[in-house]
């Protein structure tokens, strides 16, 4: 054969299934033929190639390993579709797919534009006046229109109250001076929370026959503070109570029982006792006392100063009572009690001394 490049061969339009075709086996590298009928064969499964030269992939056709799965009928018509809207088409898709307006979505609830759309809002029965605000009707269950608050009330400096009737009221008799810090009140003041409460007032001038009330959760004017039956003082701006007491039932006032104490003296009658109370008992020793006798003792008690008095009486102890004289010398923290047999012979008797401190 003449020395001809490939390119300059007579074109053949209409090769056969038979015809062949030269071909290089890689493997074992030798020049082959093969016909074309092998070649279109290895591949007519996968690809229709026509007549004409074009080619198509029929559905089903390309393996799977070629495409990672089978192309289905459904896919292929996505592929054939001209464009997005045909494909929509294809899958069905509502119209809201291609228009994105609300009104195409079904089963949508009724947008509200308006109050009076809302089920509990009635803006009509009764339409709002300028200033009115939504108020709930609790009778009706519903908003109605209303006051959208309560009117000032009263002159300067009056003070507001709830007139009863969801609005305000005031009072000149009831005023506050915020330059002075200073509430006016022209009637009765009554402190009341209906139990346990604490109140300071810092001065109070009567101009009329006024009172202030502070009653208990009974009703009952309670001023407790100390004991039962405590005298009240004033205790640096407030109220205190303390050792001091009345007794409505005898009439009678002193100590209230129970802040006193008893001591008994040791070994002698000289002996010193200490007893920290504003009143109490000392029993002294039992040893013998010479008849007019003096015999001194010291009674240590934080609660004697030294400008007081000691009220000192024979109260138990031993038979020969009126058979002693009693005294005493204040000192700060101390008094030195005396006691003196005031009879001819000795008395060996343990007597019982009451005594209580007088402040002067």
């Amino acid at each position: 054969m003449a020395n001809v490049k490939i390119t300059d061969l007579t074109a053949y339009t209409d090769p056969a299934s038979t015809d062949v075709l030269p071909i290089v086996d890689v493997g074992a590298d030798v020049t082959k033929k093969v016909s074309i009928g092998e070649v279109v064969g290895k591949i007519s499964g996968d690809v229709d190639v026509a007549t004409d030269g074009t080619s198509s992939i029929t559905a089903g056709a390309v393996s799977t390993t070629e495409l990672g799965g089978d192309i289905t009928a459904a896919g292929k018509a996505l592929l054939d579709d001209a464009d997005a809207a045909a494909q929509r088409t294809t899958l069905g898709l509502a119209t809201v797919a291609s228009t994105g307006a609300y009104s195409d979505l079904s089963g949508t609830p009724t947008l509200v534009t308006q109050l009076d759309d809302l089920t509990d809002v009635d803006v009509t029965s009764t339409p709002p006046n300028d200033g009115e605000a939504l108020v709930w009707d609790n009778g009706a269950s519903e908003w109605v229109p209303g006051s959208a608050g309560a009117t000032a009330a009263g002159s300067a400096n009056e003070i507001q109250y709830n007139d009863g009737a969801s609005g305000l009221a005031a009072s000149s008799d009831l005023t506050w001076d915020d330059t002075g810090k200073e509430l006016g009140v022209g009637g009765d003041i009554n402190l009341d929370d209906g139990g346990t409460y604490t109140t300071t007032i810092q001065s109070i001038t009567a101009t009329a026959d006024r009172f202030i009330s502070f009653p208990d959760d009974t009703g009952v004017v309670a001023l407790v503070r100390g004991l039962n039956g405590a005298v009240l003082f004033n205790n640096a701006g407030v109220s205190g109570g303390g050792n001091l007491g009345y007794s409505s039932t005898a009439g009678t006032f002193g100590y209230i029982s129970g802040n006193g104490g008893t001591i008994t003296q040791q070994n002698n009658k000289s002996t010193g006792v200490t007893l920290n109370a504003p009143c109490g008992r000392i029993e002294m020793h039992g040893a013998a006392l010479a008849g007019n006798t003096t015999v001194p003792f010291v009674l240590t008690n934080s609660s004697i100063g030294a400008n007081d008095l000691l009220v000192l009486n024979h109260v138990d102890g031993g038979t020969n009572i009126g058979g002693y004289s009693l005294n005493a010398k204040a000192a700060a923290g101390s008094a030195t009690i005396y006691v003196r047999n005031i009879t001819t012979g000795t008395l060996s008797e343990a007597i019982v001394i009451g005594f209580a401190t007088i402040k002067t």
